[in-house]
C-alpha cells in the first residue's frame, strides 16, 4: 500500500506540475498578446495625427525693416497752396506740387498698406472740400474710370500727367502722377492712384463749356491698373465664366492635348466673391461628396460641372499658405490657397478661399466646401506633369478627432485580463501547494491508521 500511495502522491505532483506549466504558457501567450494588442492599440490611437507641426505661409507677414515715413514740410506746403476760395482752385501751384510730388516718388505700396490709407467716396471727397487744410499732405487711395487726361511739364521739364477720375459712386477726383499703366493709360481706363493729398482742384469741363468738375486732387508718383468692384455678389452670371479653359492631358483621338496652367483672373475673382457672399444661400445637404469617382467625371467633363456645390470630406492639408490679393475686383487683400490630398483619391485637389486660417498647420485633418472652377495642369516633383481640379471654398474648418471609447477601453479589458491571469496564478499554485500537503498528511495518516496497532505492540519489552 504505500508503494501505492507513494506513486499516487507522485502523480498528484507530475498533475500539478503540468497544470503550472500550462498556466505559465497561458500566461506567456497572454503578455505577447497584450503587447501586439498594445501596439496595435497605440497606432490606432496616432493615427490621422499630424506629423510634425508646419504652420503655413502668410505672405503678409514678412520680415521688413520698420517702415520710415517719407518727409514732407507741411508748414511750407501751407504757405505755399491756397484753395479757401473758389477762384484759387482753378490754379495749380507748381511749387506745391513739385514739393508734394518729391515726397510721394519715395512712398511704396508698403507705406500706403501700413498707414491705413483710406480710400475716396463721396462722404470723404466732401470731408476734404469742406477742409483741406487738415488733411493736407495725408495719403489716400482712389479708384476710377479716366474721364481726362492732360500732359503737364514739371520740375526740369519732367513729364507728368494731370487727370481725372469718375470714381465709382459718381464722385469727381484729380491726380497727378509721373508714370500711367500700359492698357489704361487712355479716357476709360480703370485705374487706381495711391497718392498725398495737395488741394481741392477744379478743372472745366471738355464737353460742357462752363461746368467746372472739382474735387480732390491727389499726387502720386504711378498710377496703376484697377478693376470695377464686383460689390455684394449674392448670384452667378455664366456669361462671365464664357471660354473658361480646362487641361487635358489625354484627349480623346484627334484632339489636341490642353496645357492650362493658369487660373483665368476675372472668373476666378469672380467666383471667389460669390464664395464670400453667396454661398450660404446654397443647399449644401444636397451637394454631392468629393471621391475618386466624382474626380473622374470632374476630369472627363469639367464643364457639366462648372460652378457646381462639392462638399470636400475630411482630407488632409498638404500645402497652405495666405496670399495677397494685389488689385481684384472682390476688392480682396488675402485670400488662402493651397493643397488637399485624401488616402482615397488617385491626385490631389488645389484650394483658393477668401476665408483665412492663419493658424492652420500644414498636415493636419480639413473638410470643407465650395465650388469646381476648372482643371489646370501642374508639375509634380516625382509624377511629372499632372492635372487637378481648382476648387473655390466658401469654407474650410480643421477636424479634430475625438479619442474612441471603445479603443480606450481596450487597455483596461486587457489590464484586468492580466490582472486576472496573474491572480489565477496566484491562487493556483497556492491551491496545489495546500492539497500537497493535504494530501501527503493523508497518506501518512492512513499509514499511521493500518500500521498503528503492530507497531505499538512491537514496540512493548
Amino acid at each position: 500500500m504505500t508503494v501505492q500511495f507513494q506513486k499516487a502522491l507522485e502523480q498528484q505532483k507530475a498533475m500539478a506540475a503540468r497544470e503550472k506549466k500550462r498556466l505559465v504558457l497561458l500566461l506567456g501567450g497572454f503578455a505577447v498578446v497584450a503587447i501586439g494588442l498594445g501596439t496595435t492599440l497605440k497606432q490606432a490611437l496616432s493615427s490621422g495625427a499630424a506629423p510634425e507641426p508646419v504652420a503655413i505661409t502668410d505672405e503678409s507677414l514678412q520680415s521688413e525693416p520698420l517702415l520710415a515715413v517719407p518727409e514732407l514740410d507741411l508748414a511750407r506746403l501751407a504757405t505755399l497752396v491756397r484753395d479757401e476760395e473758389t477762384s484759387d482752385r482753378v490754379v495749380l501751384e507748381s511749387e506745391a506740387a513739385d514739393l508734394v510730388l518729391d515726397a510721394a516718388r519715395r512712398y511704396t505700396p508698403r507705406h500706403f498698406a501700413e498707414l491705413a490709407t483710406r480710400e475716396l467716396d463721396q462722404a470723404l471727397c466732401g470731408e476734404l472740400r469742406a477742409a483741406p487744410a487738415a488733411a493736407r499732405g495725408q495719403p489716400f487711395t482712389a479708384r476710377g474710370r479716366i474721364v481726362d487726361l492732360r500732359a503737364r511739364s514739371g520740375a526740369a521739364h519732367e513729364a507728368e500727367t494731370l487727370g481725372q477720375l469718375e470714381l465709382e459712386d459718381g464722385s469727381v477726383v484729380h491726380f497727378l502722377a509721373l508714370e500711367l499703366p500700359e492698357g489704361s493709360a487712355s479716357t476709360g481706363g480703370f485705374v487706381r492712384l495711391d497718392g498725398l493729398f495737395l488741394k481741392v482742384f477744379a478743372t472745366e469741363d471738355a464737353l460742357q463749356k462752363g461746368t467746372w468738375n472739382e474735387g480732390p486732387l491727389l499726387v502720386g508718383a504711378r498710377v496703376e491698373r484697377s478693376y470695377p468692384s464686383l460689390g455684394t455678389l449674392s448670384k452667378l452670371s455664366l456669361q462671365a465664366f464664357d471660354g473658361i479653359q480646362d487641361a487635358d492631358l489625354a484627349p480623346d483621338p484627334g484632339q489636341e492635348i490642353r496645357f492650362v496652367t493658369e487660373t483665368p483672373f476675372e472668373p476666378f475673382w469672380t467666383l471667389m466673391a460669390f464664395a464670400r457672399d453667396g454661398a450660404q444661400d446654397v443647399d449644401w445637404g444636397a451637394a454631392p461628396v468629393l471621391d475618386q469617382r466624382l474626380l473622374d467625371q470632374i476630369q472627363a467633363d469639367p464643364e457639366a460641372w462648372r460652378l457646381q456645390p462639392v462638399v470636400v470630406p475630411i482630407s488632409r492639408l498638404q500645402d497652405g499658405r495666405v496670399s495677397l490679393g494685389g488689385e481684384n475686383p472682390a476688392r480682396m487683400g488675402r485670400y488662402m490657397q493651397g493643397w488637399i490630398g485624401n488616402n482615397t483619391w488617385k491626385g490631389v485637389i488645389q484650394f483658393r478661399s477668401p476665408v483665412l486660417h492663419t493658424d492652420f498647420q500644414i498636415g493636419e485633418l480639413v473638410y470643407g466646401q465650395g465650388f469646381f472652377l476648372h482643371n489646370f495642369a501642374y508639375e509634380a516633383s516625382q509624377a511629372g506633369l499632372c492635372v487637378a481640379p481648382v476648387f473655390v471654398l466658401s469654407s474650410i474648418e480643421r477636424f479634430v478627432p475625438e479619442p474612441s471609447a471603445a479603443l480606450g477601453n481596450v487597455g483596461w479589458i486587457v489590464g484586468g485580463v492580466g490582472a486576472a491571469l496573474v491572480a489565477a496564478f496566484v491562487v493556483l499554485t497556492r491551491r496545489d501547494r495546500r492539497r500537497a500537503e493535504e494530501f501527503q498528511q493523508e497518506l501518512v495518516r492512513r499509514r499511521r491508521a493500518r500500521s498503528g496497532g503492530s507497531l505499538t505492540s512491537s514496540a512493548a519489552p
